[in-house]
């Protein structure tokens, strides 16, 4: 099932950034509303968008590579819905 709110809110959470690391958006969300992600973990993250097929990347930022989304991934996903 599609939880739209959770989408919206990992949406928000990138702020001004086009892609995260997982950590660094997991973080993001606890501070957004600590109530309901401050206990997220990627594995969380990674349910709640697999209903729209987005799965985490290798994210290249800062001269390091972790696993990560990419917000167009995650709003053209959505919007294809």
């Amino acid at each position: 099932m599609l939880d739209r709110s959770a989408i919206a809110d990992i949406i928000t959470a990138f702020g001004e950034d086009d892609r995260l690391w997982t950590e660094e958006l997991l973080t993001r969300l606890a501070e957004l509303d600590a109530n309901r992600y401050g206990e997220w973990s990627a594995e969380n993250l990674s349910a709640t968008l697999r209903p729209l097929g987005v799965t985490p990347g290798q994210i290249w930022r800062h001269g390091r590579n972790r696993n990560g989304y990419e917000r167009r991934d995650i709003e053209n996903a959505l919007n294809n819905r």
